[in-house]
């Protein structure tokens, strides 16, 4: 089933990167999706917090909709049903600093690729490998590039409430996913001014 989803045209890059993401970098991650767990334990917490802060933006519209079980629209501000407009103004910038961030990969030095590796080896972790750099940096990327497509139709179908919703969801996700990309190269900077200074 995974080898049939990785050989659809950009629908198989995005899983294949996702796969590797949820699997920490594990080298089976090319031949297999990663165990269900896995794919809990990363994005359920992720996801639930994305969707109350989507919830908070439609706040009002939602109180509206459990008390007087209508759907009253004009409650709906109209910063909230712009979210595309934020997305196509900013994530093309976040878009060229991830990829420039996913270029220093290339000057790690084998020290510290070396140091990584063994830290994840001796971990506790059933799965992963230091592959688990370049997926980490990776999966950012796909979901900014997604989050960009999406804002491009929601300004195109501005009156879509669905598509509005899921634009919003998406950019607090791809607000999460950019801190996990800080965070990794927070580790990685640490690393590396630590093996410089055993040097």
């Amino acid at each position: 089933m995974f080898n049939f989803f990785k050989r659809i045209p950009i629908l198989g890059t995005i899983v294949y990167i996702t796969n590797s993401y949820i699997y920490n970098g594990d080298i089976n991650s090319n031949k297999k999706f990663a165990p269900i767990k896995l794919w809990i334990k990363k994005l359920t917490l992720k996801f639930l917090l994305c969707s109350l802060l989507t919830m908070l933006v439609f706040k009002d519209f939602i109180y509206n909709i459990y008390i007087n079980h209508t759907l009253n629209y004009s409650l709906l501000l109209p910063l909230s049903l712009n979210p595309g407009d934020k997305i196509t103004a900013t994530f093309p910038s976040l878009i060229g600093f991830g990829i420039g961030v996913y270029a220093l990969l290339f000057a790690l030095d084998k020290s510290v690729v070396g140091e990584v590796q063994k830290a994840i080896s001796n971990s506790t972790k059933t799965s992963g490998s230091v592959l688990m750099l370049s997926s980490d940096l990776a999966y950012p990327l796909i979901i900014l590039i997604i989050t960009l497509g999406i804002g491009i139709l929601q300004t195109v179908f501005s009156k879509s409430l669905y598509l509005c919703a899921i634009s919003w969801f998406m950019l607090w996700y791809s607000f999460v996913v950019i801190i996990e990309m800080i965070g990794v190269l927070f580790g990685l900077t640490n690393n590396s001014l630590l093996d410089k200074l055993d040097d």
